[in-house]
């Protein structure tokens, strides 16, 4: 997991005070999203390169995990910035912040519906390209999905597709890039084009960072006392 099983982030201490127990869970889970949904995507990108096909669910199911990064790297974004004192113009936080761009065009998405016909035909739920190195090969594949149907047809098709290289053959699934339409005032109607590994990397690279101030700071006791987490209960009845 980026965040470690017996992070501070999962256990906070109890002398910390309740609003940034709060915060620390509400990190964990955002980046735990993050990571589950990247794993998830992984593995649909997987089994479209294996067996392309349009369908009804699985273009849906893929541009949900991406949404669902996007969204959660943004609430990690809003929470670092406001309670950790992070610059929010730092250069590791550009797909970050890329990714609110987007967060935020996409909480307005019915009012993009007529402002996307005056563009060329990218799609409004975005475009989402990757690289797949065939395993046991020096075969690789590559693939761009569009999101729905396209309308303009006088134009040509928008996205774009990443360059793979032969020194960075590591993963199955690589090169994963998502354009998507933001706005910038009235009429103006920037494409924004993010990597979603990359994305993930800054959010490994600032949690590692995180970490290791909480343990310099909090490790110097170590019977301090920890918050539980996620608890539950179980109520077992039956029917008369």
């Amino acid at each position: 997991m980026i965040i470690d099983r017996e992070s501070y982030f999962r256990f906070p201490p109890k002398n910390l005070k309740p609003e940034q127990v709060i915060v620390f869970n509400a990190i964990t889970f955002s980046i735990d999203i993050c990571e589950l949904t990247f794993q998830r995507l992984n593995v649909e990108l997987i089994e479209f390169s294996k067996l392309p096909k349009s369908e009804n669910e699985n273009y849906p199911r893929i541009f949900a995990d991406v949404w669902t990064i996007i969204s959660n790297a943004t609430i990690f974004l809003n929470l670092i910035t406001r309670y950790f004192d992070v610059n929010q113009n730092e250069v590791v936080l550009n797909e970050l912040n890329k990714a609110k761009r987007l967060r935020n065009s996409y909480q307005h998405i019915d009012e993009r519906i007529t402002e996307i016909l005056t563009l060329n035909d990218l799609p409004i739920y975005g475009a989402l390209s990757w690289v797949r190195n065939v395993p046991n090969s020096n075969k690789m594949q590559q693939f761009i999905l569009y999101s729905g149907v396209f309308t303009n047809h006088k134009e040509s098709i928008g996205g774009q597709i990443s360059t793979p290289r032969k020194d960075e053959k590591t993963n199955e699934i690589d090169g994963i890039l998502f354009e998507s339409i933001t706005k910038s005032g009235k009429n103006k109607f920037p494409k924004i084009l993010i990597s979603i590994n990359k994305l993930m990397l800054d959010i490994n690279n600032l949690i590692d960072h995180f970490e290791k101030q909480l343990t310099e700071q909090l490790s110097i006791n170590d019977k301090i006392k920890r918050h539980n987490t996620n608890i539950f209960f179980q109520l077992n009845s039956h029917w008369e």
